[in-house]
């Protein structure tokens, strides 16, 4: 939120679905951001319909445990499925998996390294196209894990 006042000149807004825990801070901010809004909750079956008409989906994680360092977040995936160009926190399981598969931009999670890189986006400095995405997705995933509880049954 607050980059996103800092760049309010800039044609850039930020939207977040759903509710939580800081709904009252979102609604604050929307009501004296004229760039924040809030979309209301989205039922699963139509959250990647939702998203899909975004640019890019943000996804900052800060490293308060070793849980959170090393998670690889739904909201990454989701993101990636809708077809986002993402912008992703720099820790090293989502900085990887953003950078394997060419999902977006990996940044600090700083007010300063945010700005910089929506700015960047802007500008179009980056040219960002996903790739071998299936590699991702449940039907490849689920071959997977077919072949590890096989294994284990046989041991």
């Amino acid at each position: 939120i607050k980059c996103f006042k800092k760049i309010s000149p800039l044609p850039v807004n930020l939207i977040f679905i759903g509710y939580g825990e800081l709904e009252n801070v979102i609604r604050k901010a929307c009501s004296e951001n004229q760039n924040i809004h809030m979309h209301q909750k989205v039922n699963i079956e139509n959250l990647i319909k939702t998203i899909r008409h975004a640019d890019y989906g943000i996804c900052m994680i800060e490293p308060v445990s070793l849980s959170d360092r090393y998670s690889l977040p739904n909201k990454l995936f989701e993101y990636a499925f809708a077809g986002l160009k993402i912008i992703s926190s720099n820790l090293p399981d989502i900085k990887e998996v953003t950078q394997k598969y060419n999902l977006g931009l990996t940044c600090n999670n700083s007010e300063d390294s945010l700005i910089k890189i929506i700015k960047k986006i802007i500008i179009k400095e980056e040219s960002i196209k996903a790739k071998n995405l299936d590699q991702l997705s449940w039907a490849s995933q689920s071959i997977k894990l077919n072949q590890i509880y096989k294994n284990l049954l046989e041991h």
